[in-house]
């Protein structure tokens, strides 16, 4: 089935004409890694992946629908700073999703991994991964985001600086897909989640 996809900003999607909306999936902004220090080697942590909605829906062509999507957090800056988390929730007004972005990872070594962000007006609402702490060796991987329908990837957090004054890598930015059909039958294909 065909699909747009958004990925910055915030405006208006109108359904093509000969076409019915199927899904609406929302995937919420991640935190930022955060950064490893210079004194010691330890590594960063990994920022929190950002929430997921999904909503199953049956909509006629030239329906107009509200976004708002918000940008991946930053990641810390060396010597141990941390990361940021993304820059607020991402909704899709008109059907009621959300999306919560994941929070920064911790820098300085050994710091906490950001946590994922929850989602909520979806037939499917998935939390974001937790980011993983960093060790002396190796900067935490950003938490899981979500692969949704057609493989899409989305919500995915940044890694936390691994090596000697290291940044921290950024977040992943919301985005919002729309799926749609031509014949007014059909529903979402089942995707990862």
């Amino acid at each position: 089935m065909p699909q747009t996809v958004i990925s910055s900003g915030s405006g208006n999607f109108t359904v093509p004409a000969g076409f019915y909306l199927t899904c609406i999936e929302l995937f919420g902004a991640a935190g930022g890694g955060g950064a490893s220090t210079s004194s010691n080697d330890d590594a960063g942590a990994g920022g929190g992946g950002g929430g997921y909605a999904r909503l199953d829906i049956h909509v006629v062509e030239g329906t107009i629908i509200a976004y708002a999507l918000a940008t991946g957090g930053a990641g810390g800056i060396a010597p141990g700073g941390n990361g940021s988390a993304g820059s607020g929730a991402s909704t899709c007004v008109t059907y009621g999703l959300t999306a919560n972005a994941g929070t920064g990872g911790g820098g300085t070594g050994g710091g906490s991994g950001g946590a994922g962000g929850s989602a909520s007006g979806g037939n499917i609402n998935t939390t974001g991964g937790a980011g993983e702490a960093g060790d002396k060796d190796d900067g935490g991987s950003g938490g899981v985001g979500v692969i949704g329908i057609g493989g899409q990837l989305g919500g995915y957090g940044g890694s936390g600086g691994s090596d000697h004054n290291q940044n921290g890598s950024p977040g992943m930015d919301a985005k919002i897909i729309f799926t749609y059909t031509s014949n007014g039958s059909g529903h979402c294909a089942s995707g990862a989640y």
